[in-house]
């Protein structure tokens, strides 16, 4: 003898197709946008698709209202989560200029610059790092410094131990090779400013650099996160 379904049995299958086909609607409206909207009109897209959700939800007694607003619930859920997670996608991704280019990733900390007032760069320091617990790099210092006798860094008011020595000059400054260990790292994410104690060739007098520290700790944890994946 035929099955025949039952109204209510109807309306089972119908509300489990709504959400359905509203999540389908909703990526594939989203992944087709020409570009992407405001972050924060996503997250208001997101609200009004979990608020739409709750009234299918209390108004469950009317089947066909029921089931449209948990397709229009769930397709503006869907395309609110997706273009907040394109949003954090773009974030992380290359700058235009640099894509289709072959990069190699060494976990490169972005050189710290320190130019004069007319835009010429005085010195440049670019640091490797893989887990955050030391690093390497190489400083890059203007010349008439006197390369027999090193440099000093001092951390705040904290001097560093030891003499760094200059290694060679190329056009763009005289080159230092720098190493620091888990707790100079540590000073470094905790201090404010980096400052580098040198000699004037010509008048023997000391001359110090200093270059600020904002936001170091947090380019150190990323880079080493970039590194590891």
């Amino acid at each position: 003898m035929p099955l025949h379904q039952t109204p209510s049995s109807q309306h089972r299958r119908l509300s489990w197709l709504a959400p359905l086909w509203g999540c389908v609607l909703g990526a594939a409206w989203q992944v087709t946008q020409a570009r992407l909207w405001h972050l924060s009109l996503y997250q208001i897209l997101l609200a009004w698709g979990l608020l739409t959700l709750l009234f299918a939800y209390r108004w469950r007694g009317r089947p066909w209202l029921s089931w449209w607003l948990m397709l229009l619930g769930a397709a503006c859920c869907v395309a609110g989560g997706t273009g907040w997670r394109a949003h954090a996608y773009l974030a992380q991704t290359l700058p235009q200029a640099l894509e289709a280019v072959d990069l190699q990733v060494e976990g490169r900390i972005d050189s710290m610059l320190q130019n004069q007032a007319n835009g010429q760069r005085l010195l440049a320091i670019e640091l490797m790092t893989r887990t955050a617990q030391d690093t390497v790099g190489t400083m890059a210092l203007p010349f008439g410094l006197a390369l027999a006798k090193g440099i000093g860094l001092k951390i705040d008011d904290k001097k560093q131990e030891g003499t760094l020595e200059f290694s060679t000059c190329q056009a763009a400054g005289c080159m230092v090779p720098v190493a620091f260990d888990a707790k100079a790292l540590e000073a470094l994410k905790t201090g404010t400013t980096l400052k580098i104690l040198g000699t004037a060739s010509d008048t023997g007098q000391p001359v110090e650099f200093s270059i600020s520290l904002n936001g170091f700790s947090n380019a150190l944890a990323r880079t080493a996160q970039l590194s590891s994946d």
